[in-house]
């Protein structure tokens, strides 16, 4: 969705006066392209292939003057931009968009090619189109038949790519029909721009070697197997890249997505990677809560000052019903991960974020807390009360925040247990020290030391109006509730009595 205009890729090759009829068929028009960012769009959506666009000739005497064009839904010319490369033919002719982002003449007549449609979103039709999304993403994904991806800014080996996507509630990507393979191909070209398709060489798929190989009905061999529990690969989409799969080496168990054909290589390579996760409507985005207030169908929605909505009225703190499932997992949404070192954790713009789930998936909590609020003689360490149910576990996981809005996760520790008689089924003060050095792979990380304290001492040293404890509780019971709690918001010191009070305040 740009410039109020909703575009459709219609990959089954045809003429150009049947691509426009196609088109007029869903109340819409062959594309018309006024900008630069629109053309980048357009060619996205064609998957960097060649495709028709609704760019007439006028005049065939001056085929090769750009003012002698008109687009089929009204606008007048090819736009300020310079895109085109216009030649000289003698037949009638129709421009389509290059691969290249250029636009070039072609002969209408013998000659079938995909296209793109474009309706603007003011139009009344615009409810009953097929093609709007049924389906919702986390920011920072795309969505493409009710299915969500993301191909993270950073390489990784195949487990720490696995992981990673694990962690964001996916699975590395799995490519089951030629739409599919298309929009994943697509990504794997880069997002901007179609001129940068060249630069990425693989990426990680979820596909994985068998051993032993298992004969499927015709008697072929099946070695690959989706790590989605999609299946086995039938050898047929993608299909395999001359002189692959490498069945020779058994080092090579692994499998990437290159040009839209599949590769063998080993697990310990490095190459961006796609995550895919299904679709779900209403998702609300962690640290985005502004986006998630139209989720909430309470009338008594409250205004939200920051990303952990504190509250500024609705004082009873009813909890807010979502219009739809969230499950913890659907809750959050990262970036790549960044080294976390000592300009990092001094930079006072920067804000520190914990994620804290039980052991049985039920809660998760947010803690936030500022670094320029923390005392310099702490060698890095951060401190959180956290209410511990006998025998019972969490894992732990760390983001930071810039003022950009741009969230970075640093690392995932699982899973603590506590049943020591002086902390299980009470409250804990953990410290998670940070230990002062630099961590040398943030996106796994290493094993944090835990050490016990009381309360009040935690509330001396980090001074508990200074810590915002945003606590946002996603229940994945039948009930389906998102309830938003905040509380730490106040300017002096909380007791622990008022501390211990409200982190106890689960939601019905």
């Amino acid at each position: 969705h740009r410039a109020h205009s909703c575009y459709k890729w219609f990959s089954e090759p045809n003429y150009w006066f049947q691509a426009e009829q196609t088109c007029l068929s869903h109340r819409a028009q062959l594309a018309s392209i006024q900008s630069e960012q629109e053309n980048r769009l357009v060619g996205r959506l064609s998957h960097c292939r060649d495709a028709w666009i609704g760019l007439f000739g006028t005049d065939l005497d001056r085929l090769a003057d750009p003012t002698s064009y008109r687009w089929t839904d009204g606008v007048g010319g090819v736009g300020s931009f310079e895109r085109h490369n216009f030649s000289q033919l003698d037949s009638v002719h129709k421009p389509l968009i290059r691969s290249d982002g250029e636009w070039w003449l072609n002969s209408l007549y013998h000659e079938r090619h995909p296209f793109v449609c474009k309706l603007s979103a003011n139009s009344s039709s615009l409810v009953d189109l097929w093609w709007r999304s049924k389906g919702r993403c986390p920011s920072g994904w795309w969505l493409h038949d009710e299915q969500c991806y993301v191909m993270p800014q950073f390489e990784a080996n195949f487990n720490e790519a696995n992981f990673y996507c694990q962690r964001n509630s996916s699975q590395l990507a799995s490519v089951l029909t030629q739409s599919e393979l298309d929009f994943v191909n697509k990504l794997s070209f880069g997002i901007d721009s179609c001129e940068s398709a060249e630069l990425l060489d693989s990426v990680w798929l979820g596909l994985i070697k068998l051993n032993p190989c298992f004969p499927d009905s015709a008697g072929r061999e099946l070695c690959y197997q989706w790590t989605d529990f999609s299946g086995k690969h039938d050898n047929k989409l993608p299909a395999w890249e001359t002189g692959h799969p490498d069945s020779a080496d058994w080092t090579v168990n692994c499998v990437t997505l290159s040009a839209g054909r599949l590769r063998s290589d080993r697990c310990h390579s490095r190459h961006r990677f796609v995550c895919k996760t299904e679709a779900s409507d209403g998702i609300v985005a962690a640290f985005d809560f502004r986006r998630g207030l139209d989720n909430l169908v309470d009338p008594r929605t409250f205004a939200i000052e920051d990303q952990f909505g504190v509250k500024r009225s609705a004082e009873d703190g009813a909890c807010f019903k979502q219009n739809s499932s969230a499950s913890y997992g659907e809750l959050y949404n990262v970036g790549a991960p960044v080294a976390f070192n000592e300009s990092i954790w001094n930079a006072a713009e920067w804000t520190m974020y914990f994620r804290l789930t039980r052991s049985n998936g039920r809660w998760v909590r947010f803690l936030s807390v500022l670094r320029d609020h923390l005392r310099p003689n702490w060698s890095r360490s951060l401190y959180a009360d956290i209410y511990q149910y006998p025998g019972d576990g969490f894992t732990f996981d760390v983001f930071q925040r810039d003022l950009g809005n741009s969230t970075h996760f640093l690392w995932h520790h699982n899973t603590y247990h506590f049943n020591g008689s002086g902390c299980a089924g009470s409250w804990c003060d953990i410290r998670l020290a940070m230990k002062n050095r630099i961590l040398a792979s943030p996106a796994i990380g290493e094993p944090l030391n835990v050490e016990y304290g009381n309360s009040t001492r935690v509330a001396e040293e980090l001074g508990l109006q200074q810590l915002q404890l945003g606590n946002i509780y996603a229940s994945s019971s039948s009930s389906q509730r998102l309830c938003v709690r905040c509380f730490g918001v106040a300017r002096r010191q909380l007791s622990a009595d008022e501390v211990r009070q409200a982190m106890s305040a689960f939601c019905p």
